[in-house]
């Protein structure tokens, strides 16, 4: 029995493929390097080195049914490691853009469950994972990554800062601290 599988992304059209129970599937095979628009004022492109990209079951994720891996990534120089709580898969390494875009053409997508409902799978360049939901990109900084005094207090600015600071920089967006505004958020930015 096929399922869907919407296919979201920051830099392509959406698409739909579908997914047998048990059978891994590539969701992003057509991905080209070449045809991204960077529209960051940057300077990217796909010979850029960037620390990381990731892949995410944003919706309809299945803990129990579902994986993502990356069987390309080692021949790239790019470690893959799947949160499976979250079903975030995380791409690390020091390499081009476009070893980036080959390494997320041989991600697969495997469920286990015959339960025929649908996933949205997204991918985005960068360390943060994107949102489809809000538009956002979201990184979490551990407390003991910020400065913070003896006690463990944490102050706004010094957190601030960390998240301005060039090296968080996501493709020439500067972080910022985010302001939860609604329950839709708080879901995103607590659930990945």
């Amino acid at each position: 029995m096929e399922r869907s599988l919407m296919l979201l992304a920051l830099v392509a059209s959406a698409q739909g493929r579908f997914y047998n129970k048990d059978e891994p599937m590539q969701p992003f095979p057509d991905l080209d390097c070449s045809a991204v628009t960077f529209t960051t004022g940057g300077g990217c492109s796909c010979d850029t080195k960037i620390g990381g990209s990731v892949v995410s079951i944003e919706d309809g994720y299945d803990p129990a049914t579902d994986t993502l891996a990356c069987p390309g990534c080692a021949g790239l120089g790019i470690t893959a490691t799947f949160d499976t709580a979250t079903g975030v898969l995380h791409l690390t390494g020091d390499v081009t853009m476009e070893a980036y875009t080959q390494a997320m053409k041989s991600v697969v997508f495997t469920s286990t469950s015959g339960a025929g409902t649908s996933r949205r799978l997204t991918y985005n360049y960068g360390r943060a994972m994107y949102s489809t939901a809000t538009g956002h990109f979201y990184e979490y900084y551990p407390k003991n990554s910020v400065n913070c005094n003896t006690a463990g207090n944490c102050h706004w600015d010094d957190a601030q800062a960390e998240c301005a600071d060039k090296s968080r920089d996501i493709l020439g967006l500067v972080g910022y601290l985010i302001t939860i505004t609604d329950a839709a958020e708080q879901a995103v930015a607590s659930s990945k």
